[in-house]
């Protein structure tokens, strides 16, 4: 975590410059000549805490019951994401189109909850639920499909809603649900930056570099609460890739490649699937664990003539963790899946959340 005690007041006019300079930019002063759409749900879950909770409140269990589910859950964190999204994708002719080929405006949705109980002797739950909703705006360059060259996004978000946090022994639940809520806020930038080298027609490499500073604030004051929204707060997360890819099996009718990929930062996995606030609510740092910061995968897809109809197959060992995943490629809609393991602390292999997903993806063009 990048430290920031203080105050929202340096951040919010910063956030909102950049905001008016990126809308200034891709309304007034340009012309979209073409426009898509890109839609994305997606929902994943290991094991439900909430329902822990609610069944100890509901006392829907003898005693004995109840003292075997709390100890199969014992220091087994359970976690549950989902999210929807829509963006508008317009090719920019203005001025601007000298340094970027499109620009986007999203909205979005985001779900985050789970918890862990600790303590086998006098069982303690903490759990968290966060919902929050954010809008998107940037502008990106890319090069033709295929070809080298450099590409870059450069954008901000803002986002808000509510967190609600429960902590206490495994008796206080019996009686309520000893839940607090707040409201939350955060804005954050999003930085990318890569390029590919075609070094044959069979061999290329791809490299991209990702950062996306953070800062939320919470106008919650509890601070003996483990998962939480911090009050005032900056996260860094980060994310390098590297990527070498060969071709084969080349036809006019299907066709194949295979890859090996370098990943590094707090979650090393093939699809960036976690929402912003995961950072906050785990306290993420910068820099934990080397061990926890590279993830080495192999990858393999399948396609046929009209390349937007694939089959790829990840797998690897991931911040510690094996995992992989599946994505369906049909056109203007895609499917995915996946399963993989995240660490719940700054160190290596400690404690383990793994996230099982699946997704769908709509593409259209206007």
């Amino acid at each position: 975590m990048l430290g920031i005690e203080s105050s929202t007041r340096g951040w919010t006019p910063l956030w909102t410059q950049w905001t008016f300079f990126l809308v200034l930019a891709l309304f007034p002063t340009s012309v979209w000549s073409s426009t898509r759409f890109q839609i994305q749900a997606l929902y994943g879950l290991d094991g439900d805490f909430w329902d822990t909770a609610e069944t100890l409140h509901a006392k829907k269990r003898d005693p004995s019951t109840i003292a075997d589910l709390l100890d199969s859950k014992f220091e087994n964190p359970q976690e549950g994401i989902a999210s929807i999204g829509l963006r508008y994708y317009g090719d920019i002719s203005s001025s601007f189109e000298k340094w970027f080929s499109h620009g986007y405006l999203g909205v979005g949705g985001d779900g985050l909850a789970g918890g862990s109980i600790r303590n086998r002797i006098m069982p303690e739950l903490r759990g968290y639920s966060v919902v929050t909703a954010h809008a998107d705006v940037g502008m990106a360059k890319e090069p033709e499909l295929g070809t080298d060259g450099l590409d870059y996004l450069f954008g901000s978000t803002v986002g808000g809603g509510e967190q609600k946090l429960v902590q206490g022994s495994a008796l206080e639940f019996l009686d309520h649900v000893p839940a607090r809520q707040s409201a939350l806020f955060y804005a954050g930038v999003d930085a990318e930056v890569g390029g590919r080298m075609e070094f044959s027609d069979a061999l290329s490499a791809r490299n991209r570099l990702i950062l996306q500073p953070t800062f939320f604030h919470s106008d919650s004051s509890d601070s003996g609460y483990e998962y939480k929204i911090r009050r005032n707060s900056l996260y860094l997360r980060w994310r390098f890739e590297n990527q070498w890819q060969a071709l084969f099996g080349e036809t006019q009718a299907a066709g194949g490649a295979v890859g090996l990929y370098l990943l590094s930062g707090q979650q090393p996995i093939p699809d960036r699937v976690l929402p912003r606030t995961w950072d906050s609510i785990h306290d993420i740092n910068t820099f934990p664990a080397f061990g926890q910061l590279i993830g080495v995968g192999t990858q393999v897809r399948f396609h046929f003539s009209d390349p937007r109809y694939f089959f790829r197959l990840d797998g690897g060992f991931y911040g510690g963790y094996f995992g992989g995943g599946a994505h369906l490629g049909l056109s203007s809609v895609g499917i995915f899946a996946g399963t993989y393991g995240l660490e719940q602390t700054p160190g290596y292999r400690l404690q383990e959340s793994r996230i099982k997903y699946v997704g769908l993806q709509i593409r259209a063009n206007l």
